[in-house]
């Protein structure tokens, strides 16, 4: 009795959709997600994201970043998150024994549980905490959108 290789006549596509997954998770996220949430990158900050009767708030714990580190991105069905991290430079001539000092990047994309209004989202950021406060749509609309940081209080 002799062994042969198996290979399915899909196999090809299955390599596709997993190399699409590796490289862009949120191409998988349907509208409207609620509460899931899909990492990549190197330390992604923990989040929380509920609602209330007028809009949909997100809140990432961002330690080490600045304003200017940090990217948000809000779409009708979801928001992305992303960052990157510089680490300082290393000593020339420097032993390190140890190091934990990061750097690096990461990218976070939140489906929301309700559509938004993206034109009039708010992001701020404060003492390493990302809150992102987008009111919930009116009507809809279909295109994302930048949203600035601005530094300032963040409300409890």
């Amino acid at each position: 009795m002799s062994m042969e290789r198996w290979e399915p006549d899909d196999m090809g596509l299955i390599r596709n959709w997993v190399g699409r997954f590796i490289n862009d998770p949120s191409f998988m996220l349907p509208p409207r997600l609620s509460g899931h949430l899909w990492r990549s990158g190197f330390d992604t900050p923990a989040f929380d994201v509920y609602e209330t009767d007028t809009e949909v708030v997100v809140k990432a714990e961002a330690p080490g970043y600045k304003p200017g580190d940090v990217e948000v991105t809000v779409y009708p069905d979801r928001a992305t998150i992303s960052g990157k991290l510089s680490g300082e430079a290393e000593e020339k001539g420097a032993n390190y024994l140890r190091r934990e000092r990061r750097a690096g990047n990461f990218t976070r994309t939140i489906g929301l549980p309700t559509e938004v209004d993206t034109e009039h989202a708010k992001a701020s950021f404060r003492h390493g905490m990302l809150e992102l406060r987008i009111p919930k749509a009116g009507e809809e609309t279909r295109k994302g959108r930048r949203v600035q940081i601005e530094p300032g209080d963040i409300q409890h």
